[in-house]
């Protein structure tokens, strides 16, 4: 049973917030007037979900057994019981939520004005993609300009330099993070049901809805590359012979390393930004920063959302260094041509872009504040 309407469930001091269609959002406390965020995970927000739409039909308690088929077996029962029992307490210590029962009656409490919500909707996909786009610019033009003043990036002319690097950085966040932030937003959002396939385990599905934006956007970067530079530019570069723009593709193959790049860079970070919103870690974010005093407070949350895309760095560089692998191969092997340290300096930039972007996804979550719904368990 999901509610008509966005809203929240009110139960003694508690809210329980949810969005259009059902959707998870979050759980608060009311305190003098106030209401105190709880950070609660996936798994136990949908049971506590559970108990307050049966609860709001009935007024009799009742066993653990009627939840097995919604909740896996009695002993999965207890243990979301207990993850929340620590969570709804009063200030005396007293366990709210007993014997799978809450005591007070369950109201709910519908969200009125269908314009705001398509508003809050917008917002919740234009503010990620944006911080995505900032920090993937500011994070990939530091990691390309100075390897392209030692000519080692695989996009630039080698008679360029350090300004070619700085503006091919600027268009190329830009083009990476329009396609890869704004989808996998509106996938952790939960504003699209993608894929349509079933599969348990919602890091893979965030993988697989990163590669295919981040394939995406790779068409896209090469598309820009092959056909919007001149083709002296790109002989210099070493994408082309013969003025040719079709020979990116038939003789140097470089035209076949940004599809390459973009699908070990989407990828990479939906899994990332899958793993830290599935994490406890940024439950304590949220609750950390969840009341803004003011601008002052910002740049601590950007730090927090900046530290928890560092620690999933080994995920990207990994993927970026298959990727690198993976292109070398395909170039030296069926074309005959020789770049590794150019392909292998191009694979740094765009994995530097993307720690920017799974921090920056993060961060325009977090600025949202609307939860975040990921299809799927653990």
């Amino acid at each position: 049973m999901s509610p008509p309407n966005p809203g929240y469930y009110q139960f003694g001091p508690f809210r329980l917030h949810v969005f259009e269609g059902g959707k998870v959002g979050r759980l608060t406390r009311l305190d003098n007037g106030e209401e105190e965020h709880i950070p609660v995970t996936q798994r136990p927000f949908e049971f506590l979900l559970a108990l307050v739409q049966l609860r709001q039909k009935t007024d009799k308690k009742w066993s653990s057994k009627e939840f097995d088929r919604g909740f896996g077996k009695e002993n999965n029962v207890r243990q979301l019981k207990y993850e929340l029992s620590k969570r709804l307490r009063y200030k005396n210590g007293d366990d709210y939520l007993k014997d799978y029962y809450i005591p007070d009656a369950v109201e709910f409490v519908p969200r009125t004005g269908e314009s705001a919500g398509t508003l809050a909707k917008a917002a919740g996909v234009i503010i990620p993609s944006v911080c995505a786009v900032v920090i993937t610019l500011v994070l990939e033009v530091a990691a390309r300009v100075p390897l392209a003043a030692m000519r080692l990036t695989l996009t630039q002319a080698m008679d360029a330099g350090a300004v070619s690097g700085l503006l091919q950085g600027i268009i190329g966040s830009i083009l990476w993070a329009v396609p890869i932030g704004g989808t996998i937003s509106i996938w952790l959002l939960g504003f699209a049901d993608w894929p349509r396939w079933n599969l348990a385990n919602p890091r893979r599905r965030a993988t697989l809805i990163g590669g295919a934006s981040g394939l995406l956007g790779g068409a896209i970067v090469t598309l820009s590359l092959v056909f919007g530079q001149e083709p002296e530019t790109l002989a210099k570069a070493g994408w082309i012979q013969d003025q040719t723009r079709l020979t990116a593709f038939t003789v140097t193959g470089l035209g076949y390393s940004e599809l390459v790049n973009g699908l070990a860079l989407g990828g990479a970070v939906g899994f990332c930004a899958a793993r830290v919103l599935l994490s406890s870690h940024w439950g304590i974010i949220v609750a950390t920063h969840s009341k803004i005093a003011g601008v002052a407070e910002l740049p601590r949350a950007l730090r927090s959302s900046l530290i928890q895309a560092l620690k999933q760095s080994h995920v990207l560089l990994l993927m970026m260094a298959i990727a690198a692998s993976l292109v070398d191969g395909v170039v030296s092997v069926f074309f005959a041509r020789r770049a590794h340290l150019r392909i292998i300096g191009e694979a740094l930039c765009i994995g530097a872009g993307g720690l920017g972007m799974v921090s920056g996804l993060l961060f325009g979550l977090f600025l949202v504040r609307t939860g975040v719904r990921i299809h799927g368990r653990d």
